[in-house]
């Protein structure tokens, strides 16, 4: 899922979340034999970041939440708030934040001339 489809999700209802992670059921559902493995994961990756925006709605936070920082957020937090802090916020170990920042291209440079 993209930062697009993310912020998208983010702005939906419970119901349209409901109905978004209904139509990638029926998709997998559906095409499951045709489908390539890593169109699979993708799909079962937004299925899982939906629900964590769901989650998140409902007040319940897990580890996954990571997934739903985007850089912009993060860029924004760090002006006030070491990785340590995030993580402890996050719930996710300063390890977990440190793999984030990798798979996002986030380096030091770039939090720090902010």
């Amino acid at each position: 899922m993209n930062d697009i489809d993310l912020a998208r999700a983010k702005k939906c209802s419970r119901l349209e979340l409901r109905k978004w992670q209904n139509e990638i059921i029926n998709k997998l559902e559906s095409n499951y034999k045709t489908l390539e493995a890593s169109e699979k994961k993708e799909l079962y990756n937004d299925l899982q970041t939906l629900e964590s925006v769901g989650n998140r709605r409902k007040g319940i936070y897990s580890g996954f939440q990571l997934n739903l920082l985007t850089k912009a957020e993060y860029l924004e937090m760090a002006k006030t708030m070491s990785d340590k802090a995030i993580a402890k916020e996050l719930d996710v170990s300063v390890s977990s934040i440190g793999k984030w920042k990798k798979l996002k291209n986030i380096n030091w440079k770039e939090v720090f001339s902010r």
